[in-house]
């Protein structure tokens, strides 16, 4: 109460009060009351300091507390989070990697969900580019067959299956179209894909589900077969391949029949055959087909090997002779057998080999029809022949009327604007068009009658004369016969040879003769060596003739001086 006194009596005395109730442990709170009054309330310090402590206390429980349960809540948050995301990163690393068959995870999470749905799609996006590199790596764009690569792949497998069971074969067919180029020249690459596609499709059904049918390349096509227990299996394939080209191709308005030369290779048990070797083999094989004459199979032997590499040799030699010109022009009369007058003559080919001597076409012309050489070959022989053939006229060895005849292969025909090649062999020589004789082979004009009767009639329009050689050995149809714009018919000479010894032969030649003269075409036999044959001819009405009978090929330079002499020719 003294404290009191003193703070009412004192101005210093509210000052004094607060150091003396601090000094005794108190702290005042002093309220106004509404009659001019004061309430004064003592409160311990060591209560409030009690209080204030709980109070902090308190709210550090409660923060720990809060801080626990946001630590809680962000962990559960982080490892739903995480947890999916973790996921994510491991398919995409595989993914990366090469494993386009993993996926992540459906999330509850929309935007993890959404990520990891881009990552799945992109996932099977590469999937399916890769397996279409590799499909493309592996197949051929065309026809869509096994590719080179893939059949390597497969014929080492093959190989190796072979050597672990010591008692099987492993079978390789080379196939080759014959003449395709002649399809590409005459109707055009887009018509010889749809035929190479069309003899894919052919070529699957000639195997087993084993085996495999790969295109190499170009118009080759390999057949991989496995488990053979004799050679005979693989013959038989080869049988079937060509059963199944026998049907025409329809390609536009054209029907085309295609043949082809199949080489076949066999593994030898045990031997440990390299892909290549085989492969090499068959090959080889496949140039033993198509030295026979084409459309028929070859089964790899030895001896094939070096006449393997002699062919390449000639054929190294060939391009050398045709640079060089080493080739030379000889020339066959053709006589008119009613009076043993020459009417012409038939431009062939001789090469002077430097240290073979002379080498007959029979040994390099099927390499120079093979490797294309005979487009250069065969232009050069008709700009010779023409130029030759001018000469003798303009210094008056020759008649006018003398005919000169040169042979036109496939790959020649069926180039493009040989017409204008013609043309232009005849405006360089200056030689009439009707001088000109083009002999051109029966097979080659049916294996496509009507690119070849444009063409005859484009050159028929020039004034050049046509001729089908090699009349009965193919495929004849009397109905495209009639409709040819040829002037003669050349009766094969392994038909004159048989007259009078073969009874077929003899009615065959007396039949086309028969037919010439009903269809207003000249008839002339070729390969005459004997006076019975001639003697037959003339009975049957055979205008013309050549052969060894009457000359042999001559070179130019004998030419004038055995038309001097005249031809022998038997008047009985």
């Amino acid at each position: 109460m003294r404290l009191l006194g003193e703070y009412k009596s004192e101005p210093e005395g509210a000052e004094k009060l607060y150091q003396k109730l601090d000094y005794f442990e108190f702290y005042p709170t002093v309220k106004s009351l509404g009659n001019g009054g004061e309430l004064l309330a003592l409160v311990p310090q060591r209560d409030l300091k009690q209080a204030a402590w709980w109070r902090d206390l308190t709210l550090l429980a409660s923060s720990l507390l809060l801080l626990g349960v946001l630590l809680a809540v962000v962990t559960v948050l982080t490892r739903s989070i995480t947890r999916p995301l973790s996921s994510i990163v491991a398919v995409t690393t595989d993914i990366v990697r090469g494993d386009y068959a993993r996926r992540a995870e459906p999330s509850k999470i929309r935007e993890l969900n959404e990520l990891g749905s881009a990552v799945n799609h992109l996932a099977r996006q590469l999937k399916e580019q890769i397996a279409s590199l590799h499909h493309q790596a592996f197949h051929d764009p065309l026809t869509d067959l096994p590719n080179r690569a893939l059949l390597t792949e497969r014929l080492k497998q093959a190989l190796a299956r072979g050597d672990r069971r010591g008692s099987e074969f492993v079978g390789l067919l080379f196939v080759d179209l014959d003449n395709f180029k002649i399809v590409n020249d005459s109707l055009g690459h887009d018509m010889g894909d749809r035929m190479l596609v069309e003899a894919a499709e052919r070529f699957s059904v000639c195997v087993r589900p084993g085996d495999t049918v790969a295109r190499f390349g170009g118009d080759e096509f390999v057949f991989l077969l496995e488990n053979l227990v004799e050679a005979g299996q693989a013959v038989r394939v080869a049988e079937r391949i060509t059963q199944e080209l026998q049907e025409p191709f329809t390609l536009g308005e054209h029907r085309m029949v295609v043949t082809c030369s199949i080489g076949i290779a066999l593994s030898i048990p045990a031997q440990k055959d390299l892909p290549e070797d085989l492969l090499r083999n068959a090959d080889v094989a496949l140039y033993e087909a198509k030295d026979g004459g084409k459309n028929q199979y070859a089964l790899y032997n030895a001896g094939m090997y070096s006449r393997a590499w002699e062919r390449l040799l000639l054929e190294n030699e060939l391009r050398k002779a045709i640079a060089e010109e080493q080739l030379r022009v000889y020339y066959q009369p053709k006589v008119r057998l009613a009076t043993g007058e020459s009417t012409g003559f038939e431009a062939l080919v001789r090469w002077e080999h430097p240290e073979r001597g002379l080498v007959l076409p029979d040994e390099f012309i099927p390499i120079a029809e093979e490797t294309g050489l005979i487009v250069p070959l065969g232009n050069w022989v008709m700009q010779e022949a023409c130029r030759q053939t001018a000469e003798w006229r303009d210094e008056h060895l020759i008649d006018s009327a003398i005919e000169i005849s040169v042979n036109v292969s496939a790959r020649q025909l069926w180039q493009k604007n040989f017409a204008n090649e013609v043309c232009q062999v005849l405006s360089d020589t200056g030689l009439e068009p009707a001088c000109l004789i083009l002999e051109i082979t029966e097979s080659v004009v049916m294996d496509d009658v009507s690119s070849a009767m444009a063409i005859m009639q484009e050159l028929r329009a020039m004034g050049v004369q046509i001729a089908i050689d090699d009349f009965g050995t193919g495929y004849s149809s009397l109905t495209y016969l009639k409709r040819l714009p040829a002037d003669y018919l050349k009766i094969d000479r392994s038909f004159i040879g048989g007259m009078g010894e073969e009874f077929g032969d003899t009615s065959i030649v007396e039949a086309t003769i028969r037919l010439s003269h009903a269809l207003g075409l000249k008839t002339i036999a070729e390969g005459v060596e004997t006076r019975e044959q001639l003697v037959r001819l003339r009975k049957m009405g055979c205008k013309m003739a050549q052969g060894f009978y009457f000359s042999k090929p001559l070179p130019n330079t004998e030419i004038p001086q055995i038309l001097k002499n005249h031809l022998p020719l038997a008047r009985s």
